[in-house]
C-alpha cells in the first residue's frame, strides 16, 4: 500500500505540468492584424485593423472585432473640419493640396463626411 502512494506522489505533479502544456490561449490568431498574438491558438474576434475610405484613401482609424465588420457593411460618417481645394470640393482634411475652412469670423467650419466604401487592413 505504501509503494502506492508514493507513486503516486511522484506521478501526481507530473499529470499537473502536464496538463498545463495543453492549455490553449485565446487572442488574435491574424497574421495581418495589428495585434496578432503568436501565442494564440483560439481566435476571440479580438483583431484590429486600420481602416480607410478606399476612393480617397482617407483613414478612419483603427478598428476591432465586430466593429470592422460593421463599417465595412455600413460605411462611417464623421464630423471633422471642412477642408476644399479651392474649387469648392469638399475632401477630406488630409487631402493633398486642401486648405482647412473657415467662416467670416474667423472659427473653423465643421461637417460631417460619409465613407461608403471602406477598406480595413
Amino acid at each position: 500500500m505504501k509503494k502506492i502512494f508514493y507513486t503516486f506522489l511522484l506521478i501526481s505533479p507530473l499529470l499537473f505540468v502536464a496538463s498545463c502544456e495543453d492549455s490553449e490561449e485565446l487572442g488574435c490568431i491574424d497574421t495581418q492584424a495589428l495585434n496578432y498574438n503568436p501565442e494564440a491558438s483560439i481566435d476571440n474576434n479580438s483583431c484590429c485593423y486600420s481602416c480607410y475610405d478606399s476612393n480617397t484613401n482617407y483613414s478612419i482609424g483603427e478598428y476591432c472585432g465586430n466593429e470592422v465588420d460593421s463599417i465595412i457593411a455600413n460605411g462611417f460618417s464623421s464630423t471633422v473640419q471642412l477642408h476644399s481645394l479651392g474649387n469648392g470640393e469638399i475632401v477630406p482634411p488630409n487631402t493633398v493640396g486642401a486648405i482647412p475652412l473657415f467662416d467670416a469670423s474667423g472659427f473653423p467650419i465643421f461637417g460631417t463626411l460619409s465613407y461608403e466604401n471602406i477598406s480595413c487592413d
